[in-house]
């Protein structure tokens, strides 16, 4: 062992390596599973061997996405490492267990993902050895694709007069009143029991006019 370990340091301390670190945010456009030209093609083929044999070079593949749809599948299968953040619906959830082989992972575990807030992550893959809950800290820069100011959303248009607002008030509270009368008849007519066994006969009367000839 001691000579395994003076090998393992005279080739760290020759390993001139140094640690590259390539980052694809919506990963999608620039590695997808189906190129739309074949300029989208070349640039997909430039990363595949990144994803490949990147780490024996030092150089490792960072992919960032909402659409694992649309990831190319040869270089999917190469990230070792897996950070899951909140997912919108069960059905996502079930793409993305399949997707990035996550069979194996407690269910349990997998379905907080839907459940998540803002800065949680759910960790798996070579980095850990079991899946864990990654808190991150609060960014210290401007997102890009931020929220827009409070002072859009719960404020209503100023060029909308009041009146055209009390009139569409008054279009909902009728419509409402309108479908709940529908509904009242509808529930009326369903709990009057039907008389069944009776039968309806049509009576026809006829009229002969008689004419004698003389």
């Amino acid at each position: 062992m001691g000579k395994n370990a003076v090998v393992k340091g005279i080739g760290e301390m020759n390993d001139t390596r140094v640690p590259i670190f390539v980052v694809l945010d919506e990963a999608h456009n620039f590695v997808p599973e189906e190129p739309r030209n074949r300029a989208e093609e070349a640039l997909r083929d430039q990363f595949r061997p990144i994803a490949a044999e990147g780490r024996k070079y030092g150089v490792f593949l960072i992919l960032v996405s909402r659409r694992l749809d649309k990831l190319d599948h040869l270089i999917l299968p190469e990230c070792a490492n897996k950070a899951i953040m909140r997912l919108d619906s069960r059905t996502i959830l079930q793409l993305v267990r399949g997707k990035l082989g996550l069979q194996d992972i407690d269910p349990y575990v997998l379905e907080k993902t839907v459940q998540f807030r803002k800065g949680r992550a759910l960790i798996a893959g070579q980095w850990t050895s079991r899946p864990e809950i990654f808190y991150c800290a609060a960014r210290r820069t401007l997102q890009e694709e931020r929220d827009f100011s409070k002072k859009y959303w719960a404020h209503p248009d100023p060029h909308i007069s009041t009146k055209s607002v009390q009139n569409a008030k008054h279009y909902i509270k009728n419509n409402n009143t309108k479908t709940k009368r529908r509904r009242n008849r509808r529930a009326l007519a369903s709990s009057i029991p039907k008389i069944t066994g009776i039968t309806t006969f049509q009576t026809t009367t006829t009229t002969t006019t008689t004419t004698n000839a003389q």
